[in-house]
């Protein structure tokens, strides 16, 4: 009778073959790729946020209505010198052609107390001008009106009563 040989070491009881890198990491990568992409979405997010928020403090209508606020006497006796914007504003500006318009909201500061303020304007011939603003002084509660557009503003706009106290 032939004898058996022995069978060969890989294959003896209680020894596997070697995994590859990947045949052993790849729950990690797994967990890292879904990580990267999640903060990548996130920071993506972000600076879409960031573009349009600085898009919104760029516009004319925007500085128009911030150099309207520092360069009002009442202003700036109830806020102090100097007026600073806030980092934030909200709104919508649309343009079309020479003309469009814009609604928008944003707080400002000065040494003295904080305000929220909430301007309209409009767009004619490539010019903006100011149909309404108003400040309210977070402190008082009092609600300035700089410019009143009651009888201007149209009934497809967000009224300025919407600011917030």
């Amino acid at each position: 009778m032939t004898q058996m040989p022995p069978p060969p070491p890989a294959l003896a009881v209680g020894v596997f073959p070697r995994r590859t890198w990947w045949g052993r990491n790849w729950v990690w990568m797994l967990i890292v790729g879904c990580v990267l992409t999640a903060v990548l979405f996130v920071a993506a997010i972000c600076g879409m946020v960031a573009l349009g928020l600085s898009m919104m403090k760029q516009s004319d209508a925007y500085q128009l209505a911030i150099q309207e606020v520092r360069t009002d006497p009442t202003i700036v006796e109830m806020l102090g010198e100097p007026i600073e914007e806030g980092w934030y504003a909200m709104g919508e500006i649309n343009i079309s052609g020479s003309g469009g318009g814009a609604w928008l909201e944003f707080p400002v500061s000065g040494p003295k107390g904080t305000a929220w303020v909430c301007v309209e304007a409009d767009r004619s011939g490539g010019q903006w001008f100011v149909t309404g603003l108003s400040v309210q002084i977070d402190q008082t509660g009092e609600e300035l009106f700089l410019v009143d557009s009651s009888e201007l503003r149209s009934p497809s706009r967000r009224s300025m009563a919407t600011c917030p106290p």
